[in-house]
């Protein structure tokens, strides 16, 4: 489940935010998907604080691939999304390139040759036919 953290005045108020709990009460990092399908990216221990669900922009260095996460609930941007001004596409179905990992609790890129679900297209023809340039936006 999803609890907001809100630390206390004089501590490190970019801490704050929401974190997701596994059903035994351990927070959780990575990428996570709900039982909706939806799917969310919490930070890792490589990044800070750990814990905490990233919004906005966001390079996956395990892929290389970006994607872009909703800044009111975190969900991973999937088909067309109008940011800035400027409009980009994310894969709506993915390939199967992350698996779940039980022993680490954790999905985990295991490489392949397909494309991740809500990976940005960049300098790709999208597959309603339209061309992207190399920061990902619709070449209008």
């Amino acid at each position: 489940m999803w609890a907001k953290l809100v630390y206390p005045q004089g501590s490190r108020p970019e801490d704050s935010g929401w974190y997701y709990f596994d059903d035994k009460g351990i927070m959780q990092s990575g990428w996570i998907c709900d039982k909706a399908g939806n799917w969310y990216y919490c930070n890792t221990e490589k990044e800070s604080p750990y814990g905490k669900m990233v919004t906005g922009w966001r390079l996956d260095t395990g892929d290389g691939n970006w994607y872009y996460l909703d800044p009111l609930n975190g969900v991973m941007a999937q088909g067309w999304r109008k940011i800035d001004g400027k409009w980009y596409y994310f894969s709506p179905v993915g390939a199967g390139v992350y698996a779940y990992d039980p022993a680490k609790q954790q999905w985990i890129y295991g490489g392949g040759t397909g494309r991740p679900l809500g990976s940005m297209y960049k300098n790709e023809i999208t597959p309603d036919g339209y061309q992207t340039d190399a920061d990902g936006a619709w070449i209008q």
